[in-house]
């Protein structure tokens, strides 16, 4: 540690931003995995409360509630924070496809 003009300790500039963006990345590791936690919890009280497409549904929160433990709880290492953020990414886009294909054949007449 360096000292200042006063004779306090401070932090080498060098060290600061490499800190700051490590712990950057995991705060949205963090605020990804709540929105992961909320999105699959309202995915499962939805299933319960709605006959259409329950199987996906119920999938669904389970996964997301499995990829939020994943995200919020563990110590893992941020590429594979990364990877599980990109794997949750990929399975919705799939689903949101898969349900609006389906709204599609209702709403033909």
């Amino acid at each position: 540690m360096d000292r200042d003009a006063a004779g306090h300790r401070r932090a080498r500039r060098g060290h600061l931003p490499a800190v700051q963006s490590v712990l950057g990345a995991i705060s949205l590791g963090w605020a990804i995995g709540f929105w992961m936690l909320a999105s699959g919890a309202i995915q499962l009280v939805d299933a319960f409360g709605d006959r259409n497409d329950r199987s996906w549904k119920v999938a669904m929160g389970i996964f997301y509630m499995i990829r939020a433990r994943l995200l919020i709880f563990s110590t893992i290492g941020l590429v594979v924070v990364g990877t599980l953020v990109e794997v949750s990414f990929l399975l919705r886009g799939i689903y949101l496809a898969v349900m609006s294909l389906k709204l599609r054949k209702r709403m033909q007449p």
